[in-house]
């Protein structure tokens, strides 16, 4: 319907509140959460200040509420936890409010903390079937990849969230990522903090109490494969923005939904197809000034494939103009799920985000100038990466 073959012809998707609410979260890369509360998913996202910086919207980097329970994606059974876990769970029954102290630094070789979503631990608050709160170290402020893996066969949990705090006497929320199975079999985003300890909180999200057997999980950090911007000539330049052809969707975070398909639109075919072994390029201009109904000024779209290895992806945006506001967001392109956002309230950039995707899947990269920009350039960096569980 709107996977490749949909490219050559007028966009005429759909979008819903359900889906709109996917849209992932988790930008903390350079920024800091000023403010806290109890749950961020009930905190006014405009009052979330990072580093001075105020994001758009409370945009939870889906790691993954699936449509139906048959849509959710089960990742295979790991090795033997043995060879992958550096520390597991000991105290399940203490954990939610005191933090096991892990001896864990995050960045650098892989990690991981192993533990289970347990029966009879629901916080109707955050509407979490379990939270388990591991105490960790950072060294240096450099992006860690975070993954996350979980066994429930069974479809008990919607989805899994991570949350990062302070430690001080009036502990600070400063990152967050919510895992969706639908988007695909495993979790991933990166995340910068400042050098110091964090209490990293994971949660099973549901709507009532796990009844049946405990739900395995590994949660694994490492630094963040490298997917820097080249000299190389562009893989694919915008061809087709006469009139604002390749808009395909109007993007207003303030609205509910906040994504509309452009009628008479449609995105570029850039025939990049990402792999664990290149990285790849589009160049493209954002040069209209005319004001529109929703956020944006010229917006740009383009297709894009993963190959059969690869289920994560990272796409890194850079521009040269300093009065310029450049976000983008990835879509799933048959269902038109949003996956990832990077909109930072940022002139400098880049904007940068590592995200779980479908192996042979089409996704929609969409490039967009935040109203009051000028015109300007742009290279979109986009590299594949697989996670072996």
């Amino acid at each position: 319907m709107r996977g490749v073959g949909a490219i050559g012809a007028a966009y005429a998707g759909t979008f819903n509140a359900a889906e709109d609410s996917l849209v992932a979260s988790i930008q903390p890369t350079r920024k800091t959460i000023q403010r806290a509360c109890l749950d961020i998913r009930d905190c006014d996202s405009t009052s979330i200040l990072m580093y001075r910086t105020r994001i758009r919207a409370l945009l939870l980097i889906v790691l993954a509420t699936a449509a139906s329970c048959g849509d959710n994606i089960v990742p295979p059974i790991p090795v033997d936890a043995a060879t992958v876990c550096n520390y597991t769970e000991t105290s399940d029954s203490t954990n939610d409010v005191m933090a096991e102290a892990t001896g864990l630094t995050l960045g650098g070789l892989p990690q991981a903390i192993c533990g289970d979503f347990e029966p009879n631990h629901f916080n109707s608050t955050l509407h979490s079937a379990d939270d388990d709160r591991y105490r960790v170290s950072v060294s240096a402020a450099t992006p860690t990849l975070i993954e996350l893996m979980m066994r429930d066969a069974s479809h008990v949990l919607s989805g899994a969230t991570i949350r990062f705090w302070t430690i001080d006497a009036q502990p600070q929320l400063v990152g967050i990522a919510t895992y969706d199975p639908s988007l695909a079999d495993h979790g991933a985003f990166i995340i910068t903090l400042p050098a110091g300890n964090y209490d990293m909180v994971v949660s099973g999200d549901a709507s009532s109490a796990i009844t049946g057997s405990a739900i395995y999980y590994r949660v694994r950090f490492e630094a963040m494969p490298a997917c820097d911007e080249t000299t190389d000539p562009p893989t694919y330049a915008e061809a087709n923005d006469a009139s604002g052809a390749n808009d395909t969707v109007a993007v207003d975070f303030s609205k509910d939904p906040s994504f509309t398909p452009i009628a008479g639109t449609s995105p570029e075919a850039s025939s990049i197809t990402a792999d664990t072994k290149h990285s790849y390029s589009i160049a493209g201009t954002l040069d209209n000034l005319t004001a529109r109904a929703d956020q944006y000024l010229d917006r740009d779209a383009y297709q894009f494939t993963t190959d059969e290895t690869s289920n994560e992806v990272a796409v890194r945006v850079t521009w040269p103009s300093t009065t310029s506001d450049v976000d983008y967001i990835v879509f799933e392109a048959a269902t038109m799920k949003p996956v990832v956002a990077s909109n930072l309230s940022s002139d400098t950039g880049p904007e940068l985000a590592m995200f779980a995707v479908k192996p042979s899947t089409s996704y929609l990269l969409w490039i967009g100038n935040f109203t009051g920009s000028a015109p300007t350039t742009y290279r979109a960096t986009v590299c594949g990466n697989r996670y072996a569980f």
